[in-house]
This record gives C-alpha cells, structure tokens and sequence, in this order.
C-alpha cells in the first residue's frame, strides 16, 4: 500500500495526515529520536490516521471541503474556528496543527501496541461482579460499548476539532 500524504487541497486516496519528516520534527522538541525508517515511520503513521478516521467518524466539525472529488480524508473541512480564533471568521485551513499533534502521538503509540485492539471481553456485558475476600470488582457496560485506551496528549488535541456530548440539530 502506497503512503499518500494529505496536504490540505483534499487529496485522493490519502491515508496519512503527517509526513514522517513531520513526526521525527514534533518528537524531537521533547528529545525523542527514532531508529526506525520512514517507511516505518509512515506505517505507524497510516494506522494512526486510520483510528482517528474511525474513532472520530461523524464527530468532526464543519464540513467536508471537497466532497465532489471525493477527498480521501474527513480533512481539509470547512467552517471550524479556530481555539485561539480573535475574530469568528479565524478558520482552520488544510490539515490543522492539533490533528497533527494528535496523529504524531497516536502514530509513536502505533510503534510499540496496537491503537484499537480486539475486545477481550464481551463489550455487552451489563454487570459483572467479582469478590475476593474483601475486594469487590463491578462491572456494567451499555450495548455497544466500546472501551478506548486514553491517551490524554492526542484526545486533548483533537478537542477542538470535534463535537462532544450530545447535540440536538433541529
């Protein structure tokens, strides 16, 4: 599989929102270096984009900027103001720099585990307990439930650019 960089003109196809040069450049303002290769790095990259494509698919603001093409990608959108906006028509343009915070910190966690794994337990489970003497362990899950590894740094990124909670359109 080719890796096709999206560079905010709504590319075809694409499947990664950073470049490997842009992961080793974020990484390396903390003091974190890579042996691995760019191909490497580009793989990490991809699987990346594509948990937050899925876990975020339907909660983007704004809307698609070239839906006729048809863009490989939820990015560029249209209408998303920016966090530090001075004026409401401060919008983001291309791929914007918190979602690429964001796949720089999922794609260094693509190098060492798996981003969305297989559930190993039943995610319709309503209530489970267990006890041990005098521990007690409880668990209830809602239909369709699905757990996600929290990784403050990126989710927090993404805050911006997505909807959270719960919203009427009428």
């Amino acid at each position: 599989m080719a890796f096709i960089l999206e560079d905010g003109t709504g590319v075809i196809g694409a499947n990664a929102y950073i470049s490997a040069a842009a992961m080793r450049s974020y990484w390396s303002d903390v003091g974190v270096t890579f042996t691995q290769t760019d191909p490497e790095l580009e793989i990490s990259i991809v699987k990346a984009t594509r948990y937050v494509e899925t876990r975020y698919q339907g909660r983007w603001k704004g809307q698609m900027e070239f839906p006729e093409t048809p863009q490989g990608l939820s990015w560029p959108r249209l209408y998303v103001l920016k966090v530090d906006a001075a004026t409401c028509e401060d919008y983001y343009e291309g791929v914007p720099p918190p979602l690429q915070t964001a796949i720089a910190e999922y794609a260094q966690r693509a190098l060492t585990t798996t981003l969305l794994p297989d559930p190993t337990q039943d995610p319709f489970v309503t209530k489970e307990r267990t006890k041990a003497g005098p521990i007690e362990e409880e668990v209830q899950r809602l239909p369709g439930f699905q757990v996600f590894t929290p990784l403050p740094m990126a989710d927090m990124a993404l805050r911006p650019l997505i909807f959270t909670g719960s919203y009427t359109i009428r």
